[in-house]
């Protein structure tokens, strides 16, 4: 969904409101335009039966050729490239479940299976080589949609970032990944509807990098504006089952078959949803409690220590060059378990007297 601020972008009947980039790498006539499509469509099928391998093979055979007769930063080569870097990525995220499971099984210290260390290392090898080309093909990629000023070209700018945000992220670049991941988010608020799944997804990506930096609060808030808009996409399917409803139950529409039905279709993505809020639900359920926890000991600390809570956290150097005149002459003074002394202390120590003082927040 256009804004009605910001630039103006030409309006495009491809955009699909999905995650999964289609092939539809449009292209002018020209003798290798058929073997482009042929490619695409290869690659589609390879993507279908998790073939991730074959389908980057496909799609980066119909890039070069793309690239050759356009250029390798022409619009036309855009949705080549993103389809490569998705499909490589699938890939090597394939090679990091392989590893976990061989990990689970094997243990490199055994000297009999030596044959399963050295594929693990292969594997981790083949996993890094596709993260390494699926980040070129979709850098490119992002290039040339920032160039195109396009609803389709914007969206698809979108993906790119995510699968860019996704990369950093498995390479524990986790300043690169919220960087990549808000700017996916920031195009799709401005162009998605606001019950999109897909909108939901991206707040959840964003959550989860909040959430490794241990920044409880704002996983805590982004996953609750995902939430919010999984709640809002369920009333839209409601409303879309209504509308089924009264067509058919006047007439205007027949019962399809029920691998056809619409009514069935999103039936079962609105069962999807509400496992999703259920699981998405539960997750800010523990993370308040882990932020609760947290807070909890941090107050506990701070009762056990003899400085009240309202003071400030400091420390004293025992250098006396760094004291002013006698104020501390003897650094087993330093040693008092008095309260009411070591209030005075700071007190004086916080004096405008002391300007060599050594305090730190």
């Amino acid at each position: 969904m256009q804004s009605s601020s910001g630039p103006a972008y030409e309006d495009s009947n491809t955009c699909t409101d999905t995650n999964q980039t289609t092939s539809t790498v449009t292209v002018e006539d020209y003798p290798e335009a058929r073997n482009v499509e042929n490619l695409c469509l290869e690659g589609r099928r390879a993507m279908l039966h998790l073939n991730y391998p074959r389908a980057s093979q496909k799609y980066s055979e119909a890039s070069e050729i793309l690239a050759k007769h356009f250029g390798s930063s022409s619009p036309q080569c855009a949705d080549a490239l993103l389809l490569c870097g998705q499909a490589l990525f699938a890939s090597a995220t394939q090679q990091n479940h392989l590893i976990q499971t061989e990990s689970e099984m094997h243990t490199l210290d055994d000297p009999e299976l030596e044959p399963e260390a050295e594929n693990g290392v292969a594997l981790l090898e083949e996993k890094s080589d596709c993260l390494e080309h699926a980040w070129h093909n979709l850098e490119i990629a992002q290039e040339i949609y920032q160039k195109t000023n396009t609803v389709d070209a914007k969206l698809k700018l979108s993906e790119v970032n995510m699968i860019l945000g996704d990369i950093a992220f498995e390479s524990e670049n986790l300043g690169l990944a919220l960087n990549h991941f808000n700017e996916a988010l920031s195009l799709k608020k401005h162009f998605l509807k606001p019950d999109t799944r897909v909108l939901a997804e991206t707040y959840l990506k964003v959550a989860s990098v909040y959430e490794h930096i241990s920044n409880l609060p704002q996983a805590i808030e982004y996953l609750e504006q995902g939430l919010a808009v999984m709640i809002r996409c369920i009333q839209s399917k409601k409303n879309e089952l209504e509308l089924i409803d009264r067509a058919i139950g006047k007439g205007k529409a027949k019962a399809p078959p029920e691998h056809e039905d619409p009514y069935v279709l999103i039936e079962r993505e609105m069962l999807l949803l509400i496992s999703s809020i259920r699981d998405v639900s539960l997750k800010i359920e523990d993370l308040q409690a882990l932020e609760a926890n947290g807070a909890l000991s941090l107050e506990l600390e701070l009762e056990d220590s003899e400085i009240p809570p309202n003071s400030p956290v400091f420390s004293v150097s025992l250098e006396t060059s760094d004291l002013a005149g006698d104020e501390l002459e003897d650094p087993d003074d330093l040693e008092m378990h008095d309260h009411d002394k070591k209030r005075l202390l700071i007190e004086e120590l916080d004096s405008p007297r002391s300007p060599k003082k050594k305090t730190r927040l």
